[in-house]
């Protein structure tokens, strides 16, 4: 069946449209087989990932057309419990026929829409894991590194393609998860600290694309709770690949910030770069500090200074856009800001015994 509907294309009759589009049913019903222990285990995951293959395709050839809209709608809920199943590839191959469902779709229903995105959002969770993992002081190396077993890797990048593609679609209709999308994406192993693996590049886009699709009314304000997410707390609450992944995300936004939406978000998107640059002071405190020892997620100055980096690179984007009215206040700002933070860490590193030097850089 795969191998024929890869020879047709869109211009088939609508009573070969017909005939295909009735063996939705049953392809749902074999998408929707739950995994067998046993011999029978690799045999029922083949049969579901082939129907959702064929899915798949159907969506492709006839989902454009609405009067053929219904015949996906049966499927979705099935493509949806296909998200869960134990094997890895039945997972990758249900989140690309959900994606492609929702590009080739003319009318999906939002319902639908909104029963696929937060199946997707959970496989990319369960996938990449909890982010207090990776900062655990008896994390592995590979953990360390922000590094996926295979398995883990299949779905994650399956998920972040699909929502990726989906977010492309339809940005408006997953404004409710965009901030749960923001955070995932920015988790460490979703980032990667060598940054050349093919969920790390994945994210990265599906990142980029999102600042640049989704509103800044409702990008804004799922940035600032990523940053406080990523920098709040003691020393080992902040991964240093994701903390520099978001502020070059910052960056990004504040290039592509057009006249209207520099007036409109410039003050929160300063006092975000402004809390993020705490993080060298937060760094002195005693909980801080205390929390820190022995631990591998201690918080240093290296890290502390390669997300300052980051952050002065996006503060410098944000900048060019103003004018000058508007940058004079946010200059005094910040000069206060940092006489303050220079007294009181010279103090913090003083009570400390240490680092006077990096407190007052």
């Amino acid at each position: 069946l795969i191998h024929k509907l890869q020879l047709l294309d869109s211009g088939l009759g609508f009573q070969f449209q017909a005939m295909f589009l009735k063996l939705m049913p049953q392809l749902g019903k074999l998408a929707a087989t739950s995994s067998k222990g046993g011999k029978e285990a690799k045999r029922t995951a083949l049969v579901v990932q082939l129907s959702l293959c064929s899915i798949e395709h159907l969506a492709r050839l006839f989902g454009g057309l609405a009067r053929n809209q219904q015949a996906l709608d049966d499927v979705v809920d099935a493509v949806v419990a296909a998200l869960q199943h134990d094997s890895a590839s039945v997972t990758t191959s249900a989140c690309s026929c959900a994606a492609a469902m929702v590009w080739h779709s003319s009318t999906m229903m939002i319902d639908h829409v909104n029963s696929m995105v937060p199946a997707l959002v959970g496989v990319l969770e369960s996938a990449l894991g909890p982010a207090d993992e990776l900062t655990s002081p008896r994390r592995s190396k590979a953990d360390e590194a922000g590094v996926l077993d295979s398995e883990a890797e299949l779905r994650a990048q399956g998920a972040i393609l699909a929502l990726d593609r989906i977010v492309s679609k339809i940005p408006m209709l997953i404004t409710p998860q965009v901030a749960k999308i923001l955070r995932l994406l920015l988790h460490p192993a979703a980032v990667g600290a060598q940054g050349d693996s093919d969920v790390a590049d994945a994210a990265r886009q599906a990142r980029h694309n999102l600042v640049t699709l989704v509103a800044p009314r409702v990008m804004v304000p799922a940035l600032e709770r990523a940053c406080k997410e990523a920098l709040s707390g003691g020393s080992s609450s902040i991964v240093e690949a994701s903390a520099v992944a978001l502020m070059d995300l910052v960056e990004f936004l504040c290039a592509r910030l057009v006249e209207k939406d520099v007036s409109l978000y410039y003050m929160q998107l300063f006092r975000l770069l402004l809390e993020a640059l705490d993080v060298r002071y937060a760094m002195l405190s005693p909980a801080a500090m205390s929390a820190g020892k022995g631990g591998r997620g201690a918080r240093t100055p290296a890290s502390a200074h390669a997300v300052e980096t980051a952050v002065l690179k996006a503060l410098e984007a944000l900048v060019l856009k103003l004018n000058e009215n508007r940058f004079k206040p946010l200059f005094l700002k910040m000069v206060e800001w940092a006489s303050a933070r220079d007294d009181t860490a010279t103090a913090l590193a003083a009570k400390g015994g240490k680092g006077k030097t990096a407190a007052t850089a």
